[in-house]
């Protein structure tokens, strides 16, 4: 019966930012409401990242996945606020994804880390889009039925050039800028060239992540 739970049990390492003195409290309900066992649990102290700008334990627990010494089927963090910018956050996550790790929050606001960044936004941006051309729709046709009703030339100029405008400021401020941060999204995406190299460590500082490759 031993043999059978060992094998059947969910592995996985926890990862905090604490303050001195602090402890990851977290811990315990990733194995009691989540149904893990945590193998090991890697800090990085608040003040070594504001001083030295090095997130240590987090460079140690990567390259430790990485490199197959450390078998885990996901990670927990407090919150992927842990990760101070979207750059990070992505690295992290698509990391662990090409080690077969999921990354997740115990934040229940924080569901989106079971999902890719990217995918969380074409979702958004699709749902937002329906929403905006029902809208716009309803600015056209308000806007034409007040042509047809008022019949003035100069109001009707000033109906069309308000759609005009309404419609080139949408395209312009809103759909080309959710392009444009899709596209960044799926370029700090990809980190698909480690997916064959196991040889390698990793320094992350609050500047990126450098990429060390190593000897075994």
């Amino acid at each position: 019966m031993a043999e059978k739970k060992t094998s059947t049990t969910r592995r996985a390492v926890a990862y905090a930012v604490l303050r001195r003195g602090e402890i990851p409290e977290f811990v315990d309900e990733v194995e009691k409401k989540h149904g893990y066992k945590v193998v090991k649990t890697f800090v990085d102290w608040a003040d070594v990242i504001a001083t030295k700008g090095r997130f240590k334990e987090l460079s140690e627990m990567l390259t430790l996945i990485h490199r197959g010494e450390l078998k885990v089927d996901a990670v927990f963090v407090p919150s992927v606020r842990v990760f101070r910018n979207l750059d990070l956050y992505l690295f992290v996550k698509r990391l662990l994804e090409l080690n077969g790790v999921e990354l997740r929050s115990i934040r229940r606001r924080e569901k989106h880390t079971w999902k890719t960044q990217t995918e969380r936004l074409r979702e958004t941006s699709r749902r937002n889009f329906i929403i905006e051309m029902i809208l716009y729709a309803m600015i056209w046709g308000a806007g034409i039925y007040l042509m047809y009703i008022l019949r003035e030339p100069i109001l009707t100029i000033l109906i069309v050039a308000t759609l005009a405008l309404t419609g080139y400021t949408y395209y312009t401020k809103t759909y080309k800028v959710r392009k444009r941060l899709l596209k960044k999204l799926e370029e700090l995406d990809r980190v698909d060239t480690l997916k064959n190299k196991r040889n390698v460590r990793f320094n992350i500082t609050l500047k990126g992540v450098e990429v060390i490759e190593t000897p075994f």
